[in-house]
């Protein structure tokens, strides 16, 4: 193990360094989401679920995935 000690709780991420442990990551509302495009023309569909930009194309159900998306362009 590189000379890193684990502990008992079997999360040996702390052991390895800050380069092992996983991205910190927030989870936030469309509406929310929608807030980052202030200032920006949304483009249609505007924030949805991911599939929702080429349902032709989603192998999922839009309902199955929890990701949301938007695109902007300047004014």
């Amino acid at each position: 193990m590189n000379g890193a000690v684990a502990d008992d709780s079997g999360d040996n991420r702390a052991a390895f360094g800050p380069q092992h442990q996983r991205p910190a990551h927030r989870l936030r509302s469309p509406d929310q989401l929608r807030g980052f495009f202030t200032g920006l023309d949304l483009i249609d569909p505007g924030v949805v679920p991911v599939p929702h930009w080429r349902p032709d194309l989603s192998p999922m159900p839009p309902d199955t995935v929890d990701a949301y998306g938007g695109v902007a362009r300047k004014p």
